[in-house]
């Protein structure tokens, strides 16, 4: 039992400090969405909602790699082939929810946002799900490395 509670811990830290991370950069990316304004605490709660489906995100890749490395705690030591792919299924999903949600009408972009031309989608948004889960990884590991000493 000691060992799936260290697990749900893990994965709650990884939510928690991906939240707060995501949260940093959606505020820093916010005047590049239409509408958006920091002057309007609506837009402050509209960055936080996406933090949290952020959050979600980077725990689909937790979940597929504890599928591809066969241990929950499998970014505790991120080798390269892990970093490639963490960085590679951040790109995906990045690119996936920026073309559905462009598509669904969710958000614009002002002129101001650096494209991605052959998928038309936001160069900041790509980076976020590129940069932030191994950020975020390292950070957790750092932060409670206990958690990566008890594996089923």
């Amino acid at each position: 039992m000691e060992g799936k509670r260290t697990y749900v811990y893990l994965v709650s830290y990884v939510y928690i400090v991906s939240v707060l991370i995501n949260f940093l950069w959606e505020m820093a990316q916010m005047g590049l969405y239409s509408g958006m304004s920091y002057s309007q605490p609506v837009d402050w709660l509209l960055c936080f909602r996406a933090s949290l489906g952020d959050g979600v995100m980077v725990l689909v890749i937790v979940f597929a790699g504890r599928l591809l490395f066969g241990q929950w705690s499998w970014f505790g030591t991120m080798r390269l082939t892990r970093v490639w792919f963490t960085v590679g299924l951040g790109a995906i999903i990045g690119v996936a929810t920026e073309i559905v949600s462009l598509e669904m009408g969710r958000w614009e972009y002002t002129r101001a946002m650096p494209v991605l031309t052959p998928f038309s989608v936001g160069l900041t948004p790509l980076f976020q799900m590129i940069l932030l889960p191994p950020l975020v990884f390292w950070l957790v590991s750092r932060l409670r490395g206990d958690l990566f000493s008890v594996e089923p």
